[in-house]
Order: structure tokens, then C-alpha cells, then sequence
């Protein structure tokens, strides 16, 4: 069985989390209002092939508005290993996007729980 993952762990972005997690890195990002906050990207994961980096906010999953984890990782979960989707992200007071490639959660383990 496979499990869909883009290498990242995450929390439902409010500011207070964001500024407690990463000090003054993440003042520019208090008028954001919603989507999950990259708390770890995991080494060699599709996010960090692509260059998501801790403190990011993504907004859209393949053009899909993400409001919280749970709207996240239920159009993650719809996906095929392999497959291409679309990250819009905010990094500082920057837009970014970024195609990412799905992969395995099995060969995505974060080496601090091996």
C-alpha cells in the first residue's frame, strides 16, 4: 500500500505558530489568513528537490485554495505516486509556485525517527 507525500511535516498556519516556530523570519507573514505552514521539509524529498524550505505557507495544491492540514491532505491523498501537482506558496511577503512530484511516504523517512 502505498501513501502519497510530498516530504514535509505541517501545521494549519495561524500567525502566532509561525512567529513562535521562527522568530523574526516570520513577521512578513501576518496578513496571511490561511494555509498550512511548513514546519520540516525532509532531505531528499520532492519539497526539498524543489526548494520548499521550514516557514513556507502553501496556499494551493493544484490551483485547490488550502485552508488547513485537512484540506491539504485530502487533495494529497488523491494522488498517485509519480505525479506532477502545482504548490503556490508564500515565502516572506514573496509568491512562489512550484510543480512538485509525489512520491511514497514509505521512502520519504525523516532521519530523526530512524
Amino acid at each position: 500500500l502505498q501513501h502519497p507525500s510530498i516530504g514535509i511535516h505541517m501545521a494549519t498556519f495561524n500567525p502566532d505558530l509561525a512567529v513562535n516556530l521562527f522568530g523574526g523570519k516570520a513577521k512578513d507573514v501576518r496578513d496571511v489568513r490561511e494555509g498550512i505552514l511548513v514546519v520540516k521539509v525532509l532531505e531528499k524529498s520532492p519539497s526539498a528537490a524543489v526548494g520548499l524550505k521550514a516557514g513556507d505557507i502553501i496556499q494551493t495544491f493544484d490551483g485547490k485554495r488550502v485552508t488547513d492540514t485537512e484540506t491539504f491532505l485530502t487533495s494529497l491523498s488523491k494522488c498517485t505516486i509519480g505525479q506532477k501537482v502545482t504548490l503556490r506558496y508564500r515565502r516572506g511577503k514573496d509568491l512562489h509556485q512550484a510543480q512538485v512530484q509525489v512520491g511514497d511516504a514509505k521512502s520519504q523517512v525523516d532521519v530523526a525517527f530512524q
